[in-house]
């Protein structure tokens, strides 16, 4: 399992995923590597982070995501891992593109918080690699579950 679009956007963690892949790409065992972009509960951990401070929502708008539910990935994976090894496997996406601040805005509305956005213009390369697109997968939509929905399921209760 691994992350669409890494391998072009300049994050520490995601050189670590492409040289692990490297190693599974090189290694004498056959192979499928499935990857799949941004899970709605990643957005929500980002969120988290940008919203600490009290009555204010601190949001890198231009950010772009094509957020997917873990369980729509979890059910493409385990039909992976039941077949034969086969290379790279089609990037698994989710339903939309969209900004970062339409889901910031969709996950206050969810929560019920009132806060002030401002957008975040952070000045490191990997900020600007996802304001382009760096981690979306293009035509592949297979997630059906959009991140209102992902929102609603979870907060309905509130």
């Amino acid at each position: 399992m691994s992350i669409v679009g890494i391998e072009g956007v300049d994050f520490p963690y995601y050189r670590t995923k492409v040289a692990a892949e490297a190693l599974v790409r090189d290694g004498n065992i056959p192979w499928t590597i499935l990857r799949a972009t941004q899970f709605h509960d990643l957005m929500e951990v980002y969120l988290g982070a940008f919203t600490l401070l009290p009555g204010l929502a601190f949001i890198p708008f231009d950010w772009q995501f094509q957020p997917v539910d873990a369980s729509e990935v979890a059910q493409r994976l385990a039909a992976v891992v039941l077949a034969q090894p086969s290379g790279t496997h089609e990037d698994f996406g989710g339903p939309q593109v969209r900004d970062f601040k339409s889901i910031a805005q969709a996950w206050l509305s969810a929560r019920k918080l009132k806060r002030r956005m401002a957008n975040l213009r952070l000045p490191f390369k990997f900020s600007r690699q996802f304001a382009e697109g760096g981690l979306l997968a293009g035509g592949h939509r297979q997630g059906t579950i959009t991140f209102e929905r992902w929102l609603a399921q979870k907060y309905r209760s509130m």
